[in-house]
């Protein structure tokens, strides 16, 4: 019977040590790819921080005479205010949501899109959906710049 305890004792020893190292490898494993969707986040992140940068810049400079309720406007002033907040922290993952709060708040409201000039040539803002990808005949809006608008109709 000794002999028999001794194999038992010695099979459970190599078979915690073997399921030890299975969780050790897979806690390695489940730690490289947290690290790699952080990374794929924050490179997400880079590839979009001047559109969202230009969409905070403008919607700060039109607040004022944006026609627009108090409580959407200040909607989606936090969403980028919590943009921002979450890259500081590195919390990349969260700028997509806020991302999606901004566009369901915006959508569907008087949120300055696009405007035409008087020679037909159309000017974006970084709220229009053809910013990053715009037309030949789009110009982006600049703040700088001086427009000769065509009047509403």
């Amino acid at each position: 019977m000794n002999r028999y305890n001794e194999i038992l004792d010695w099979l459970q020893n190599e078979h915690n040590e073997v399921f030890n190292q299975w969780a050790q490898i897979e806690e390695v494993m489940r730690l490289e790819q947290e690290q790699k969707e952080k990374e794929e986040e924050k490179a997400r992140w880079e590839r979009r921080k001047e559109h969202i940068t230009a969409q905070y810049d403008f919607f700060m400079e039109k607040y004022d005479s944006i026609p627009e309720t108090e409580d959407k406007k200040q909607g989606v002033k936090l969403s980028f205010e919590l943009i921002f907040d979450a890259v500081k922290k590195e919390r990349y993952d969260m700028v997509s949501t806020y991302e999606t709060a901004i566009r369901s708040l915006v959508s569907n409201a008087n949120f300055p899109v696009s405007k035409h000039l008087k020679d037909g040539s159309r000017v974006i803002t970084p709220f229009h959906s053809c910013w990053n990808h715009n037309h030949s005949t789009d110009i982006k809006y600049d703040s700088n710049a001086e427009y000769d608008w065509r009047e509403e109709e």
